[in-house]
């Protein structure tokens, strides 16, 4: 077998690049509602965080039950919306407070453990693409520059960009195609169960559950479990990745 012929794909938020800490998310959201306030929103922080988190468990069903993205200008818009902001005022808001925002984000997060090694190691052999499901592509490739991980990534697949998420197979297959990969030559690795290891199996695609947490999801005892489960990215390394990868000549790649 030539492992050229194998590709891994990656996640990206919580498997190679994470928060340094729990808060982050809450700091960032506490620079939107600074904004907000300096355009006249009354409202306490703790009931806009309350708004923001329902808006953005809509955008997590979404994802789920129609395999669809909001970007993140419309789903703060929402959010604002909601806490009664002026329409008048949406565009200047929504264009400070995302700046805001991503500033404290960029400011506060941090590769995962080992990853920079583990994904040159693996370029070596593999093929390499990345899978995420993220509102805003320009945290994204901008993180993919400051890490100097841009070169190993044939290609970049952002929920963002295309409109489309993970679970759904259209996104996995999009990445195969544009790696002119068939899924059974490609192997995805993420922290979602749900997403990364369902999405992946119902594409096709060999899946590797990078289990962070015992906290996290139960293994799915289904049809569509893990082929591999790690809880450090440099298990990859060790793992026998070309035994995962099988060559069926009458597999078909989802659609």
């Amino acid at each position: 077998m030539s492992f050229r012929k194998s590709s891994l794909t990656f996640d990206f938020f919580n498997t190679l690049i994470e928060p340094v800490d729990k808060n982050v998310s809450k700091r960032a959201l506490k620079a939107v509602y600074d904004v907000g306030v300096k355009y006249g929103l009354t409202i306490g922080f703790d009931e806009f965080i309350s708004e923001a988190l329902s808006q953005w468990q809509k955008v997590l069903r979404k994802r789920i039950e129609e395999g669809t993205e909001t970007l993140y200008n419309s789903h703060l818009l929402e959010v604002f919306k909601d806490v009664g902001m002026q329409s008048s005022k949406a565009r200047a808001v929504i264009k400070e407070s995302t700046s805001a925002y991503f500033k404290i984000l960029t400011a506060n997060v941090q590769l995962v453990e080992d990853t920079y090694e583990v994904i040159e190691i693996l370029s070596e052999t593999f093929r390499i693409g990345l899978i995420s499901n993220f509102t805003y592509p320009p945290f994204i490739h901008s993180q993919l520059e400051t890490h100097n991980l841009s070169d190993f990534f044939e290609t970049v697949t952002i929920s963002g960009d295309h409109g489309f998420s993970k679970p759904f197979p259209r996104i996995f297959a999009h990445t195969v195609r544009s790696m002119n990969m068939k899924p059974h030559n490609v192997i995805h690795i993420g922290d979602s169960l749900a997403c990364d290891v369902i999405g992946a199996k119902k594409a096709g695609l060999k899946a590797i559950w990078f289990k962070r947490n015992d906290d996290d999801e139960q293994q799915n005892e289904g049809e569509y479990r893990p082929d591999l489960t790690i809880h450090q990215l440099s298990e990859l390394l060790e793992a026998k990745l070309d035994s995962l990868v099988n060559y069926h000549p009458t597999s078909r790649l989802a659609s």
